[in-house]
């Protein structure tokens, strides 16, 4: 929403005038009766609220928030776990041409009568023509979704690691906002060394002001046709857990399966065993060499569990100087990971 419109309901909600009162109280806040959350999906967009969907390349970014849009223009629960509410998606792609864009959508099983509606031209948010031509299509289509696939394609001669930059991208979007529907963006994280790993929320590239904009962000990870969706920011609520999808592919069909909340605390388990195994293949190391050498990425509780795991699969350990602990893989076959 536009700040006067906001301040227009804010209005209606408390009863009062901003120019008669100045300030409110604690108590005043805390007795009103605020209208409950409204989500466009539940739990993951809300209403008019603005969203980002980062990844890696090959993360099924596109994929996903073309699942997305099919989901919202049937009115159906995405991937038959999240209730959504109905209505048109505008869909602006600069990333995909659109005998790929058409590929992707029959593979997802659309046809040609959901709402859904691309941009036909070039769109760059400096461009005041294009941003109110979009915001008169999304009042009269009653667009519930616009999708910008992807971030980095929408303005010329902005920088996305300088915030004041972004600030006027996100303006504009805001612009598009105010007639009533959320926005979804894809975006970029970070490359990442072995050394270098950052939490899920800290990976997405560019200034930090792109993740203090939105109101909810998911970061996706993809391996072996497993995707794992993490909520690493939502304004209106608490987070929920992560989960993972399964990519069910056929000759003619792809669909992501819901399989459930991830536990986290095993799954950086199962992280730690290969990074601890691929720094022994490098030679003998303490524990406390292990724990400095991870410091930052993974905390000791971890970096025992993933040793207790090494450990009963054949990975040596001896006692050195005043009970100092050590590990090597001195004896074992050969192999690239101990994961299950």
């Amino acid at each position: 929403m536009s700040d006067y419109i906001g301040d227009k309901i804010m209005d209606e909600i408390l009863g009062e005038k901003h120019e008669s009162e100045l300030v409110l109280s604690l108590g005043s806040i805390l007795s009103t009766k605020f209208p409950p959350i409204s989500w466009l999906i539940d739990k993951l967009i809300p209403q008019e609220g603005l969203v980002a969907l980062s990844g890696t390349p090959g993360s099924y970014k596109s994929w996903l928030s073309q699942q997305i849009a099919i989901s919202i223009t049937k009115g159906e629960a995405l991937f038959g776990k999240f209730p959504s509410n109905s209505g048109g998606v505008l869909v602006i792609d600069k990333e995909n041409s659109n005998s790929l864009i058409q590929k992707r959508f029959k593979l997802l099983g659309a046809n040609g009568e959901l709402n859904i509606y691309f941009l036909n031209r070039d769109f760059f948010v400096e461009d005041d023509s294009l941003i109110n031509e979009v915001c008169k299509f999304v009042s009269e289509k009653q667009i519930k979704l616009v999708i910008f696939d992807s971030l980095i394609r929408i303005y010329k001669g902005k920088d996305e690691n300088n915030s004041n930059d972004m600030a006027f991208v996100f303006s504009r979007l805001k612009q598009i906002q105010a007639y009533g529907t959320a926005i979804l963006f894809t975006h970029h994280n970070r490359k990442q060394s072995f050394f270098s790993k950052k939490t899920t929320a800290e990976s997405m590239r560019g200034s930090s002001d792109i993740l203090a904009s939105v109101d909810s962000a998911l970061a996706v990870e993809a391996n072996e046709g497993i995707i794992k969706v993490t909520q690493t920011k939502l304004r209106q609520d608490m987070p929920i857990s992560p989960f993972k999808l399964k990519v069910d592919s056929v000759t003619d069909r792809v669909s992501f399966i819901y399989e459930g909340e991830i536990d986290e605390e095993k799954e950086k388990v199962e992280k730690a065993k290969d990074d601890i195994y691929t720094l022994l293949a490098e030679g003998e190391k303490s524990r406390t060499e292990l724990q400095e050498a991870f410091k930052g990425i993974y905390g000791m509780k971890t970096i025992d569990g993933a040793l207790d795991y090494l450990k009963d699969n054949g990975v040596k350990t001896r006692f050195g100087d005043r009970g100092k602990k050590y590990f090597s893989l001195e004896g074992i076959v050969e192999q690239s990971s101990l994961a299950v």
